[in-house]
């Protein structure tokens, strides 16, 4: 399967929105962001730290018009999400609100 792996539209839209010396360092930031991400998923076979990297990745792919990237990485939170939660954690959560 081939698919365009960026949004030119997308990305030539931000180019237009952003100034050159901010655009480069969100840039920066997104590439440092989406690494970190993706050796979560790659030392990990806990289903909440797959749940949230993926999120994290697919809302990075997704600002930046990596649309495919973007859809598995929903899809793959989504499925990782299936799994029951931890007692513990809801109980925190809970906490929380």
């Amino acid at each position: 399967m081939q698919y365009t792996l960026f949004d030119d539209e997308k990305l030539q839209q931000l180019d237009r929105d952003l100034p050159p010396d901010l655009r480069d360092n969100i840039y920066a930031r997104c590439v440092i962001d989406l690494r970190a991400q993706a050796d979560r998923l790659a030392t990990t076979e806990d289903p909440a730290t797959t749940a949230a990297a993926s999120h994290v990745i697919g809302s990075l792919a997704a600002t930046f018009g990596a649309n495919g990237v973007s859809e598995k990485a929903v899809a793959q939170e989504r499925a990782a999400a299936r799994t029951p939660v931890d007692p513990d954690f809801r109980a925190g959560v809970e906490l929380l609100v």
